[in-house]
């Protein structure tokens, strides 16, 4: 179960045995195929048709918390961190959390599993200048693309999960976390595991954000990724290097999140290129050298320097 990797995606055990550093191991079995019933007026996509489905051959599902439904239609979808007391067709009960995938590869079995342990979608900020065009954060003019992290599973990417991400879920500890007003730190990979007391996330608390509803318990989260078999970027990156990256977050436990939950900020605009030649967009994969200016919080936010095992980050206040 969860055992099956190829030459571009490591299997679905192994990246979240490394993503929650060993906090999650998937254990489980593989069943079925059943066929299901889907001339009545009850969408075939409910667990109910498949749970019964299993239970009929034999299948104990209350051994178990969380099932991956699998369908050769109906999209995917996933339960949000939540444990549902589900009424099963045999009389008994089981508390489990479901996945129902169309899609069988692994980045979106990943993807609807960390649904499941709680996380949102790792959204990004695309922002706009009076003349409509593609402008740096901090703009007052930015609207959010639910899937636009390309550095997360999360998102519409295929690498691991931002800080904000794991620390909700209880993955980096709160030793690893540091929340901070100004100074200079040394910030320490996310995406390795590391011993308690390593910074590996840095939180900047602000008090206004002019794109979102609600403003209360806001922070920028800062972390940094080096290159490993789960960072896999679109070709227009090097994924050979390391990034600085910045998300607006907020802890969910201390107040409820629109449903993106983390969002990226672009505040460099960099020349890229592809088949068609060069252009420029704002992006969220910092290099050393760049920085955040937020005047309305007050804030500066710069990459000093990136080395393969830690970046310097300083944070002024403007």
């Amino acid at each position: 179960f969860g055992n099956t990797a190829n030459m571009t995606f490591p299997s679905v055990k192994e990246y979240y045995l490394d993503n929650s550093f060993g906090k999650a191991k998937l254990i489980g079995q593989v069943v079925g195929p059943y066929k299901i019933d889907k001339s009545g007026k009850s969408d075939p996509r409910q667990p109910d048709l498949l749970l019964k489905a299993a239970i009929d051959h034999g299948i104990r599902i209350e051994k178990y918390t969380r099932i991956i439904l699998f369908y050769p239609f109906g999209g995917c979808w996933a339960n949000i961190g939540i444990m549902y007391n589900y009424q099963l067709p045999d009389g008994k009960s089981a508390n489990l959390s479901i996945s129902s995938n169309e899609c069988t590869n692994n980045v979106n079995i990943e993807h609807e599993l960390g649904h499941n342990f709680g996380a949102h979608h790792a959204s990004k900020f695309n922002c706009y200048d009076n003349n409509k065009e593609f402008a740096p954060y901090f703009s007052s003019n930015c609207k959010i693309a639910e899937y636009g992290d390309k550095f997360s599973v999360m998102g519409s990417g295929i690498g691991s999960f931002n800080a904000a991400h794991k620390l909700e879920l209880g993955w980096l500890s709160a030793l690893n976390s540091k929340k901070v007003e100004q100074g200079t730190f040394t910030l320490r990979p996310i995406n390795i595991k590391l011993p308690a007391g390593e910074v590996q996330q840095l939180r900047v608390p602000i008090t206004e954000e002019l794109n979102l509803p609600r403003k209360n318990n806001l922070y920028y989260s800062i972390d940094f990724k080096v290159p490993s078999s789960y960072e896999h970027y679109p070709s227009f990156f090097n994924f050979t290097e390391p990034f600085v990256f910045i998300h607006i977050a907020k802890m969910t436990s201390e107040d409820p999140f629109f449903p993106q939950q983390t969002i990226l900020t672009t505040p460099i605009m960099r020349t890229l290129f592809d088949d068609l030649g060069p252009y420029t967009l704002p992006q969220g994969n910092l290099k050393a050298g760049d920085k955040l200016t937020n005047t309305l919080n007050h804030i500066e936010i710069k990459v000093d320097h990136i080395e393969s095992d830690h970046a310097q980050i300083t944070i002024k206040r403007i």
